[in-house]
């Protein structure tokens, strides 16, 4: 199966200097949602998986759980195969570009292809078979890329050296999926998608918040320390690891959580592995009335966000210049979501 050219994806991030400061300027807007709005089911279900470019099992499988309010068994465990497989890529594509002396084997870019194939062909059968033996084969191929590219990890920590001059982002920002996934949270941020579709791609919780890997390594507990920028390699590596691991009946915890707001709406949660992506839907059974989505993407790139907070903050702290200065800058934009398209530029950015 070939996926067709994401959309979610498509509209870039402009980060660049505005009166001597970092700014930031998003194309993003909630376009899929209105499109699929007034559709029919049959129609959005079967268009879910290409329009969404990032994490597109993530977003069929909650729409799925928010419209029959019902699971399928092995729901949870291809959301996992998906964080597993979305990770290897962001280490060893949209990472290894910063540390280009450590090499990735064309076999193993092939075997990752293969997998998300075989990910994409599963989600069209529904086939738990298939799925069972798709997430045995992911965690052997994510536990020997750990081993073989350990080299990778070591020279993204030595990569991240530069950053940490930053200040430790706060515990208080972080939103984590317990605080998530909750009725009144998820109440509050419904009631502004009702109001204002465009705050799917600003959301704001109490202010701006930070959300993925640190957040869920915070929620549980496996950071106990400040987060430094070398935290978001650390504990996506760390993470990897754990899901490599894990026993199949733990994929129960990647299913989507689908909440009754009030007598129309639905809402479905699932924790991908870039944050939680929610989903709400007010349908007759037929049609989709109305529709809403927050992507993992809309918290870490907002004009007032902690990326550009980070990205000034360097600048007047590093002592780096020219081509140094600009691949840092670049690493520690893709460090806060290595699948979006963002270009960080020197120069004075113009409306």
């Amino acid at each position: 199966m070939t996926m067709a050219t994401n959309i979610e994806n498509a509209p870039r991030i402009m980060i660049g200097r505005r009166g001597g400061r970092f700014a930031l300027a998003s194309e993003r807007s909630p376009m899929v949602s209105r499109f699929l709005k007034g559709k029919s089911l049959a129609f959005a279900k079967g268009l879910i998986t290409h329009l969404m470019g990032l994490c597109p099992v993530s977003h069929c499988e909650a729409l799925e759980a928010a419209c029959c309010g019902q699971l399928l068994r092995v729901s949870g465990c291809r959301v996992a195969i998906e964080a597993m497989l979305e990770s290897v890529r962001v280490f060893a594509v949209d990472w290894q570009r910063h540390v280009s002396r450590v090499a990735i084997n064309e076999a193993s870019l092939v075997e990752l292809g293969q997998l998300r194939q075989r990910l994409y062909a599963a989600l069209l059968t529904r086939s738990d078979n298939d799925t069972e033996q798709l997430f045995v084969d992911t965690q052997r191929f994510v536990r020997q890329f750990q081993i073989t590219y350990l080299p990778l990890f070591d020279a993204l920590l030595k990569a991240t050296e530069p950053l940490e001059v930053l200040a430790s982002v706060p515990n208080k920002v972080l939103l984590t999926p317990a605080q998530f996934k909750t009725k009144a949270t998820l109440e509050q941020l419904l009631s502004q998608l009702r109001v204002d579709s465009f705050f799917a791609v600003t959301p704001r919780l109490d202010g701006v918040r930070l959300v993925g890997a640190v957040a869920r390594a915070y929620d549980n507990g496996t950071l106990n320390q400040p987060v430094t920028m070398q935290s978001f390699v650390v504990q996506r590596w760390l993470e990897l690891s754990r899901w490599a691991t894990m026993p199949m009946d733990a994929t129960r915890d990647f299913a989507p959580n689908v909440f009754q707001l009030d007598q129309d709406w639905k809402v479905a949660v699932v924790e991908t592995v870039r944050g939680p992506l929610m989903q709400a839907v007010k349908t007759d059974g037929v049609i989709l009335e109305d529709y809403h989505v927050i992507a993992p993407t809309e918290w870490a790139f907002q004009s007032e966000g902690i990326l550009v907070e980070k990205l000034n903050e360097f600048i007047s702290k590093t002592a780096l210049e020219g081509q140094a200065l600009q691949e840092a800058l670049n690493l520690l934009a893709s460090l806060f979501d290595a699948c979006t398209d963002v270009q960080v530029q020197m120069g004075e950015m113009h409306a």
